[in-house]
């Protein structure tokens, strides 16, 4: 019984380091940097509480922020939430990788993309009210 827990807890430290080399290799190609804006966030909502009845609700945000790369728009959340969307910062230096724009970092959190468009088509077209109002959250 001994053996198998000291197996399967090295096998959780190797898939461990293997995921933080995987991230430090990601964010050393992240060489350029341009501004992005906060445009919104992502509010998710959770409780606490043990007895039915007595549960807390509350929210908590994730920053959904805009940056752009040659004509392309990209929209992308980070992990890092607060319980107070004016802790957010307006504006953030994204540094990404210059070969796949669409891996970032804000911070030293990691970028998920929620969506990216063609600005200058996007612009061209009255800024937006030729297109369907989803234009911009296509993926």
């Amino acid at each position: 019984m001994k053996i198998l827990f000291i197996i399967l807890l090295g096998l959780a430290a190797i898939f461990l380091i293997t995921k933080l080399v995987q991230r430090k290799t990601e964010k050393l190609k992240c060489k350029s940097v341009t501004q992005g804006k906060l445009i919104g966030n992502d509010v998710q909502y959770t409780s606490s509480g043990g007895q039915p009845g007595s549960y807390i609700f509350y929210a908590i945000y994730y920053p959904i922020y805009e940056y752009e790369v040659n004509g392309e728009a990209y929209q992308i959340q980070l992990s890092k939430y607060s319980k107070n969307v004016s802790s957010f910062d307006e504006n953030v230096d994204v540094y990404y990788n210059p070969e796949d724009p669409e891996i970032c970092f804000i911070k030293d959190v990691k970028g998920k993309i929620v969506s990216k468009y063609d600005k200058d088509e996007y612009e061209k077209n009255s800024g937006g009210t030729n297109l369907t109002s989803d234009y911009k959250w296509r993926p």
